[in-house]
C-alpha cells in the first residue's frame, strides 16, 4: 500500500511528465515553423544527440506529431571548415530563436 508520500510523488511525477510533453509539442510546432537552414541544423544537432530505441522518446513523438522523423536528420557534420562555420552559426541562431519564442516563454513561466 502506498503512504500519503508516495501517493504525492507519483501524482507529481505524472503532473511534471504531461507538462513536459505539452511543452516538447509546444516546441516541436515552433521548430516546425523555423527558417529552413535554422530548423535544419537544429534538428540535425538533436537528432545526433539521441539514441533511437523501438519506442519514441516525448520529445521524438512530439516532433513525429509535427511531421518531423528526428531519426531521419542524425548524419555526420561537415567536414569542410566553411560548411561547419555555416552549420554553426545557423544552431547558434536556432538556439537563440528557441531561447526567445514568446509562446515557450508564456508556456514555461505559467507552470
Amino acid at each position: 500500500m502506498l503512504s500519503k508520500l508516495d501517493e504525492a510523488l507519483l501524482s507529481e511525477s505524472a503532473i511534471d511528465l504531461v507538462y513536459e510533453e505539452e511543452l516538447f509539442k509546444l516546441l516541436a510546432r515552433e521548430i516546425a515553423a523555423f527558417p529552413i537552414k535554422q530548423r535544419r541544423a537544429l534538428l540535425v544537432d538533436l537528432a545526433n544527440r539521441m539514441t533511437f530505441e523501438t519506442h519514441p522518446t516525448p520529445l521524438q513523438r512530439a516532433f513525429l506529431q509535427s511531421g518531423i522523423r528526428l531519426e531521419e536528420y542524425q548524419q555526420p557534420l561537415p567536414d569542410d571548415l566553411k560548411e561547419r562555420s555555416k552549420y554553426s552559426a545557423l544552431l547558434y541562431h536556432a538556439y537563440k530563436r528557441v531561447a526567445q519564442l514568446a509562446r515557450i516563454r508564456e508556456y514555461t513561466s505559467a507552470a
